[in-house]
């Protein structure tokens, strides 16, 4: 399928990631360009992608990941996104701030509906998973919300 504004094909995620920070390197040398990088790409992802510029992620590919790497994804962070807009930040069972997004289900990971997610409290989301976040699924979490590493959960 061709990108009808630039007569090209759309490009691949990688393609597309390697530009921006060498533009950003380019831009700001070292490493204090990073933080906008990400903000900068999350922006141009959503733009490019409504526009046909960059190519969708393949479904099949996102299932296969490990889950701690698909949730630094940008499918996932968009996703993410989206419902906690949806919610107003706030939690869709109790009404406190929503800090994170529970799947009801896995089995549409990597396509899911809007109906699969829930914007979630901290506790909510624990009460979610039976009393406690699992260890790799907490940690998963907090990386993507750029906090410190996950407490020992109990067995």
């Amino acid at each position: 399928m061709l990108n009808a504004a630039r007569g090209q094909e759309p490009l691949s995620l990688r393609r597309y990631a390697l530009g921006i920070v060498t533009r950003f390197e380019d831009a700001y040398g070292g490493g204090s360009w990073q933080r906008a990088a990400v903000e900068q790409l999350e922006a141009l992802l959503k733009r490019d992608i409504r526009e046909g510029v960059l190519a969708p992620w393949n479904p099949a590919e996102l299932r296969a990941m490990d889950y701690s790497r698909y949730t630094l994804h940008p499918h996932w962070r968009l996703t993410r996104e989206r419902i906690l807009e949806r919610s107003a930040g706030r939690c869709e069972k109790c009404g406190a701030r929503a800090q994170h997004v529970h799947h009801k289900t896995y089995e549409r990971l990597g396509e899911e509906r809007d109906d699969d997610l829930l914007a979630v409290c901290e506790p909510c989301h624990a009460e979610e998973h039976g009393g406690h976040l699992p260890g790799p699924l907490l940690s998963a979490i907090r990386q993507v919300l750029g906090v410190g590493a996950a407490d020992p959960q109990p067995a």
